[in-house]
């Protein structure tokens, strides 16, 4: 129910805006989970699915802050001056915001990455093993240069090595991106940064995401003892959420769920 939680609309110190969501009593410390949306979304997610498990967590005593990465949704800047390393800088910057909330327990602090999101939080992870309990991968890129070599094509590579500013078309939208971010797509190893990485992943992905079954050696590192893959048959990159059914949604909210509730515990 919503009033067993609050939600506080904020701005950070880069101009990256963002939600937190708390539980509205102050018995204990909370856990929070820090999103991260995929390319070209923003902080709620397509189909809202974000906000949902927000919500959902709250009602569970677990916090979480999602926020517009820097040049997207209602965060200062444009997207063409936005690159894997600007999102880097806004994890950073998030983290350090959770840092200073009173009612979180600073033990207990998650990522939840969607797709691009996916590898910023595997990146960031990596980078800070004490800082991160445990982390969530949704549909998670696993190279960021092949990956958009599949999505975008050669030819939008092509021309971001003579123009400035490039005008995709994704189908659902037109975003503009600069040179900045496909440079940036080479400047890092996620297989490495999987390796690097200590804790526990969930790792969650849909059999009919073109990407799915190029994983392999990904997902073959990722299946260790302390992590859980889990592969819903049937269900596509965004897990179907924009169709009538909410089936591959309900596996993929109530999954993460359970996951961040094993996962993080509160003081």
């Amino acid at each position: 129910m919503k009033e067993s939680f609050s939600e506080k609309h904020l701005t950070l110190s880069n101009g990256v805006v963002g939600i937190l969501n708390a539980p509205n009593h102050s018995q204990k410390k909370f856990p929070i989970v820090l999103m991260l949306h995929g390319f070209a979304s923003d902080k709620n997610e397509v189909g809202n699915l974000f906000e949902l498990l927000s919500n959902k967590l709250a009602e569970k005593n677990i916090a979480s802050l999602r926020i517009d990465f820097f040049g997207w949704g209602e965060s200062k800047g444009d997207s063409f001056n936005s690159s894997i390393n600007t999102h880097l800088e806004d994890v950073s910057i998030s983290y350090n915001y959770i840092l200073e909330l009173d009612n979180i327990d600073k033990n207990n602090i998650a990522l939840l990455g969607f797709s691009l999101g996916g590898g910023i939080s595997l990146i960031f992870a990596s980078e800070n093993n004490e800082k991160i309990k445990t982390l969530a991968l949704w549909s998670s890129v696993y190279d960021f240069k092949n990956n958009f070599l599949e999505s975008l094509g050669k030819d939008i590579f092509d021309k971001a090595k003579t123009e400035k500013i490039i005008e995709v078309d994704l189908g659902w939208k037109k975003v503009l991106l600069g040179q900045e971010f496909f440079k940036s797509l080479s400047n890092f190893d996620l297989y490495n940064c999987l390796k690097e990485y200590n804790n526990s992943i969930l790792s969650i992905d849909g059999t009919n995401d073109p990407q799915f079954y190029n994983k392999a050696k990904f997902n073959k590192l990722l299946d260790l003892k302390k992590n859980k893959l889990i592969f819903i048959e049937g269900a596509d990159h965004i897990f179907n959420v924009l169709e009538n059914s909410d089936l591959y949604t309900n596996i993929l909210l109530n999954d993460t769920i359970i996951w961040f509730e094993n996962n993080l515990k509160g003081v």
